[in-house]
């Protein structure tokens, strides 16, 4: 589950806390990530400048790597037309923090992208090489940690689409291809779908 509260001006971070404090008195953090129903997550936006005090106590409290409440927390991308240049900015801000906002580890960060919109996109359908997977896999996997744990790599990448039947189809045969141009084994894919105002991510 994602937590989703974008409120820039004064958020409720008291009750938030109440409620992240109750769902691991139920569901505690599991470091293997086996059990799917304990992967608790945040959205914190693209950089660091529109959830500032969410992001700054979320990083804080919840996604330290020495003490872990939430598995990472996941940078929303803007639109389907941000470029890559302009995700990868607000990546970095992430991880290097701000005067306002401390450092996140790498590895506690995914970066989202945009998977399938009003019509298909090489994220979606290929060619694999015009995706932004394949333009950002060099920054995602090799972007040192910055005064937060000392490991390089984002966690990886997680995929924004339009809620529709097809969605979860394109991301899953378009991810697929993905694993495969990478080398990559098979671990759990997260794919993020909105339907109005709320969002749910689901493990593909």
């Amino acid at each position: 589950m994602e937590i989703d509260y974008e409120k820039s001006s004064n958020p409720d971070v008291t009750d938030l806390q109440k409620f992240v404090t109750a769902y691991r008195s139920m569901v505690p953090y599991d470091s293997t990530g086996s059990n799917f129903a304990a992967r608790l997550t945040i959205d914190l936006g693209n950089d660091d400048l529109f959830l500032t005090t969410l992001a700054n106590y979320a990083t804080t409290h919840w996604l330290t790597t020495s003490s872990p409440v939430l598995d990472y927390a996941n940078a929303m991308v803007a639109s389907e037309n941000t470029t890559v240049s302009t995700l990868e900015t607000g990546w970095q801000q992430h991880v290097q923090g701000t005067s306002s906002v401390s450092p996140l580890a790498p590895a506690k960060l995914t970066g989202s992208l945009w998977v399938v919109g009003n019509n298909p996109i090489p994220n979606c359908i290929g060619p694999f090489s015009n995706s932004d997977q394949e333009t950002a896999f060099n920054f995602v996997s090799t972007i040192p940690a910055s005064g937060a744990a000392t490991s390089s790599g984002m966690l990886g990448y997680m995929f924004w689409g339009e809620d529709a039947k097809a969605t979860a189809l394109c991301a899953l045969t378009h991810l697929t291809l993905a694993r495969q141009a990478w080398g990559l084994a098979e671990p759990p894919l997260i794919f993020r779908r909105a339907r109005s105002h709320c969002a749910s991510s689901e493990t593909i």
